[in-house]
């Protein structure tokens, strides 16, 4: 997503604002939602090479399968209104914090109001965020109530907020709080050097990898006796609210030989 000037922020003069993240792939068009999305694992910098060589480090690859073309320009359509709308949110949230500090920012010459909201951003770091769906899908509808082509994949059973509620489960940035909230960590970064053409904000939504835990783990077990492993993946955004969506899931044990097999 290039970086537009935010409404949020035009009260302060020329700031942009991007939001970025696996939740919003790079894709410069339909064509590009063919193509699989690598989401790698890393480990923190702070671990020397001699750790590091402990670990198995794996990379999740995911894709859309089985897509028309039409399916595929509406996944991306909502891709980036997702990523417009989830970041129309977050700048509202931060402009309230920034309103809300010991900052003063009124009556200043552009650069030097750059110059405070820049520092105010350096200092966020990683900030939770709590998402009120039915206000996201409301912008979400909105913007495709606007939009001149008109996309049907979604609205095909009569209830686009369904589909909604169902493409945002994979976006795989939400999380849920102690209340089952769904809630979103960000990372904000200090922002480019300020100048007389304004100030440019980036903000990264923090990967919430898929969550597999195991039903009655056995932690030990008797020599010839039967252990068994079963699998379960929590699905993301699982409440009262939010209706469960089919999942289809395949299960591979390896390896083959030697002393686990599948």
């Amino acid at each position: 997503m290039a970086f537009e000037q935010s409404e949020t922020f035009s009260q302060y003069g020329r700031i942009a604002f991007r939001l970025r993240g696996v939740a919003f792939p790079e894709r410069t068009n339909a064509l590009d939602v063919y193509l699989p999305v690598v989401k790698r694992y890393s480990l923190p910098d702070s671990m020397d090479a001699t750790r590091r060589i402990v670990f198995d480090h794996f990379d999740l690859v995911t894709t859309w399968k089985g897509l028309s073309i039409g399916q595929a320009r509406e996944l991306h359509f909502w891709e980036k209104t997702f990523e417009t709308c989830l970041g129309a949110m977050v700048e509202e949230a931060v402009t309230d914090q920034l309103n809300s500090s010991a900052i003063a920012i009124d009556n200043l010459e552009p650069i030097d109001l750059y110059n405070r909201v820049s520092s105010f951003i350096g200092t966020l770091g990683v900030k939770t965020f709590t998402v009120d769906l039915e206000k996201l899908m409301n912008h979400m509808i909105a913007h495709y109530e606007r939009e001149r082509e008109r996309y049907t994949w979604f609205n095909a059973g009569g209830n686009v907020r369904t589909a909604l509620k169902n493409f945002l489960r994979t976006g795989e940035c939400f999380h849920q709080d102690i209340f089952q909230h769904p809630t979103i960590h960000v990372q904000f970064y200090m922002p480019s050097t300020p100048s007389t053409q304004g100030l440019f904000i980036d903000a990264e939504v923090l990967w919430r990898p898929p969550y597999v835990t195991f039903d009655d783990l056995t932690t030990t077990v008797s020599e010839g006796s039967e252990f068994r492993l079963l699998p379960r993946y929590r699905e993301p955004l699982q409440g009262r609210a939010q209706r469960s969506f089919m999942l289809e899931t395949e299960y591979f044990i390896g390896p083959h030989d030697g002393w686990l097999k599948g």
